[in-house]
């Protein structure tokens, strides 16, 4: 049987495929932030150096959802406790957040100015017991920094009863914005409207009672995060998927070709082989991400053939 991305596909794989798909994009700028593809040279973002404003970074993303309507962000004001002589305190009431029947939550991320290095605990608002540690790095002087609270406000089913508590261990390693509102921590949170699925997905898409295992499209959800991709602010994840499944005569070629193929293996096997279970049709897809020249800017860039639509037997 001839598959591709078979369920067994490795993840270093998997992030190898994505990388060479990104190198041999070409180039197409459309505006000065808004670029049609990848360029051939592309160099991954030292996200270490980022600094995006707030301006910028609500800048861009209008231009990144003008472009893909069913996104959307939501920003919640953070009270900020500052006094002089102790830890900066943060809370968030998160029944401000969007309702979960209206929207699906797919990033949610705490903006704040770091002045100097420190760490932020998260605190159980019931226990006041700190749940988790977040790192606070300023090696270059003040900047802006996102922490990704995803893991923990996404899978809450009670987050809208809920208020995150944050402590710094440190004084004054945060920018608490009182003499200037644009540098006041923000909790931003990207949001995706329900729609419908294409009706083409629908066409090769793998039925659950498919025992004949023929030839399908398989979802593959990607976090990008985890393989790697940490300078993509927009999307936080996509349904990539992958084509699997066996490939006998007649059945969904995708060319003329692929039907002879299929015809003369049925005569002889050991003078061609099978056609293979192969993406058909593929769709490109559009990123908001650090811009790999300066760390300061935001750049939309539409990558070509990230998404299989449709498989077919080729």
């Amino acid at each position: 049987m001839c598959t591709l991305l078979s369920t067994t596909v490795e993840l270093p794989s998997l992030l190898l495929l994505l990388v060479v798909v990104l190198l041999l994009a070409s180039s197409t700028a459309s505006s000065a932030s808004v670029h049609n593809h990848l360029p051939a040279n592309f160099k991954t973002p030292d996200v270490s150096k980022m600094n995006v404003s707030q301006e910028e970074y609500d800048r861009m993303h209008k231009i990144y959802f003008k472009r893909n309507p069913s996104l959307s962000m939501h920003t919640i004001p953070v009270i900020v406790k500052n006094v002089r002589g102790e830890p900066v305190r943060l809370a968030v009431s998160l029944h401000q957040l969007p309702p979960g029947d209206e929207l699906k939550l797919l990033k949610v991320t705490l903006r704040l100015m770091v002045r100097s290095n420190g760490i932020l605990r998260l605190i159980n608002a019931r226990s006041r017991a700190t749940n988790e540690l977040l790192p606070l790095e300023a090696p270059h002087g003040p900047r802006w920094a996102d922490i990704d609270l995803t893991h923990v406000v996404v899978p809450d089913n009670d987050r809208h009863k809920r208020t995150l508590l944050l402590v710094a261990d440190c004084e004054d390693c945060i920018h608490a914005g009182q003499q200037d509102p644009l540098l006041e921590p923000v909790l931003t949170v990207l949001a995706e409207r329900p729609r419908q699925k294409r009706s083409i997905d629908a066409n090769t898409a793998c039925e659950k009672d498919n025992h004949r295992k023929r030839c399908c499209r398989v979802p593959l959800e990607i976090v990008l995060k985890d393989v790697g991709f940490n300078f993509i602010i927009a999307p936080y994840k996509f349904d990539a998927g992958y084509c699997q499944g066996r490939c006998p005569p007649r059945f969904n070629v995708a060319s003329h070709h692929a039907l002879l193929q299929g015809l003369l293996w049925k005569i002889d096997h050991n003078r061609v082989p099978r056609p293979c279970c192969a993406p058909h049709i593929l769709q490109d897809l559009e990123f908001l991400h650090l811009d790999e020249e300066d760390p300061s800017k935001l750049k939309v860039s539409s990558w070509t053939n990230m998404t299989v639509l449709e498989c077919g037997c080729s």
